[in-house]
C-alpha cells in the first residue's frame, strides 16, 4: 500500500494478513509541522512484535523520538536530518507554497510497485540534510514475501566534493549481537538477521539507543542501534539483507551475490535477481 503519490511518502507493505504476519513499513515525506520526526527514509519491520525499531518514547514535542538516529536510516557525517521550525497554513496552497520557502520538501517516494510475491518502494532524501551535504540520497526498498528485504542505498555528492562519512543504522531489542559481520536479533517469538552485501564499511557496531515502548503496556524496553560505517567519497552504494523468520535462531543463509554497473545494482537472492535502478524514478525490476 503506497499513500498518495510521490509527496505522500508512506508505503507498507505486507506477507498477509495473519498476527504472525511480515509486515514492513517505509517513510519518506516532506515536513508537516514539530510533531512529525526527522525519519526520512526510514523503515521499521514486525514479525509477532517489532524487530526493526522506531526508536524512542512521547514525552514532548520534539523530544529523543524525533532524532535521525531513533530510526532506521542514514547518519551524514555523523548527523541527523536538518531540524525545521514550526509551520501553519490555512489552506493546502500555502503549504505547497512554504514547502519551498521555508524548504520544508524532506523527502519524495517516486517510485512504488507491487506484485503477488514482492514489493517495492525507492525514496529521495538528499533535500532532508543540511544544504551541500548530499546531491542525492536515494534508498530503495524491496520485500520479497514473506521473509526477505533488501535495503539499496546510492548516495552522491555534489559536483566537486566528497559525501562525509556514511552511518546505516538499524535499532532493534536488546541483546541482539554482531556475528560473522551480521546483526542477529529477536523479539521473543520471531528473528531478524541483517548484513551488508557490499565491501568497503566496517560494523556492525552495537550502540545504546532510546528505551521504546515495543508492546501496548507502556513499558519501555531497551533497544540496541547497530551502526554499519562507511568512508565518504564522490559516490557511494550501499547494500544491506535483512531476513526474518520465526523461533530463536536463524538458519542458514541463502546465497546473495551483489554488483554494482552503471545503471544500478543488481542483487541476487536463493535464485532470484532484481535490478536496482540509478536513475529516476529508481525503479526496482526483477530480471528473468
Amino acid at each position: 500500500m503506497h499513500a498518495g503519490a510521490a509527496h505522500g511518502g508512506q508505503v507498507v507493505m505486507r506477507s498477509g494478513w495473519d498476527e504472525s504476519a511480515t509486515v514492513v513499513g517505509f517513510r519518506c515525506t516532506d515536513f508537516y509541522g514539530q510533531h512529525l520526526h526527522h525519519d526520512q527514509g526510514s523503515f521499521i519491520i514486525s514479525r509477532n512484535g517489532l524487530l526493526a525499531v522506531d526508536a524512542g518514547q512521547y514525552k514532548k514535542v520534539g523530544g529523543s523520538q524525533s532524532n535521525t538516529d531513533a530510526h532506521n536510516t542514514l547518519l551524514l557525517g555523523g548527523k541527523g536530518q536538518r531540524r525545521l521550525k514550526w509551520q501553519e497554513t490555512m489552506s493546502i496552497e500555502d503549504h505547497v507554497r512554504f514547502l519551498k520557502q521555508k524548504k520544508l520538501e524532506t523527502g519524495d517516494v517516486p517510485f512504488f510497485k507491487d506484485t503477488p510475491e514482492w514489493s517495492a518502494a525507492a525514496g529521495q532524501f538528499a533535500q532532508a540534510y543540511d544544504e551541500g551535504v548530499a546531491e542525492s540520497c536515494v534508498r530503495q526498498l524491496l520485500f520479497v514475501r514473506p521473509s526477505t528485504i533488501v535495503v539499496v542505498d546510492q548516495l552522491a555528492a555534489p559536483a566537486g566534493k566528497a559525501l562525509p562519512d556514511v552511518q546505516w543504522l538499524l535499532n532493534v531489542p536488546e541483546g541482539a549481537t554482531a556475528r560473522d559481520g551480521a546483526v542477529v536479533a529477536s523479539n521473543g517469538k520471531s528473528w531478524l538477521r541483517c548484513r551488508a552485501l557490499l565491501p568497503g564499511g566496517a560494523g556492525p557496531e552495537a550502540q545504546t539507543s532510546y528505551p521504546t515502548w515495543l508492546s501496548g503496556d507502556k513499558k519501555a524496553s531497551n533497544v540496541s542501534r547497530m551502526v554499519f560505517a562507511y568512508k565518504g567519497q564522490e559516490k557511494r552504494a550501499l547494500v544491506h539483507w535483512l531476513e526474518v523468520g520465526d523461533g530463536a535462531e536463524p538458519g542458514a543463509a541463502a546465497e546473495a551475490k551483489t554488483e554494482a554497473a552503471a545503471e544500478g545494482i543488481t542483487v541476487s537472492i536463493g535464485g532470484r535477481r532484481f535490478l536496482f535502478s540509478a536513475t529516476a524514478p529508481f525503479a526496482v525490476t526483477e530480471m528473468k
